[in-house]
């Protein structure tokens, strides 16, 4: 096995989805690099170290989908169709951050400094 193998062996048990042997699924994903493209051919050398990080940030996402109750998540593609569509490339959208809430604005009362204290000296608990 090469190098380039054992790290494709690695990212195929890892994926969470449908997937077919080591030697059909290499192929497969020789094949999808070597497509034509609009851009140009890519060497699946360089492309094999973007999968293990794509599939990390993809479960991730996943997870976060699964979470929130009230959003839909599809179910994990077959590895064959992941290859295909070329998914390692694909970018995934990070949660926006919170904005920070502002400061409380300060109680506006409405007396002036003069009537508080006059209100205040005429408190009978405070005598």
């Amino acid at each position: 096995m090469t190098n380039a193998e054992l790290q494709f062996d690695i990212f195929r048990k890892a994926y969470p989805g449908s997937k077919r042997g080591l030697e059909v699924e290499y192929e497969q994903f020789i094949y999808a690099c070597r497509k034509k493209t609009i851009f140009s051919r890519v060497n699946y050398r360089t492309e094999i170290d973007k999968l293990l990080p794509a599939l990390q940030a993809e479960t991730v996402e996943k997870k976060a989908q699964r979470a929130d109750p009230f959003k839909q998540c599809p179910d994990w593609k077959n590895m064959e169709t992941w290859l295909n569509k070329r998914c390692w490339t694909r970018d995934i959208p990070e949660k926006p951050k919170p904005k920070p809430k502002p400061p409380p604005e300060p109680v506006k009362t409405p007396y002036t400094e003069e009537e508080r204290k006059a209100i205040m000296a005429n408190v009978p608990w405070k005598r």
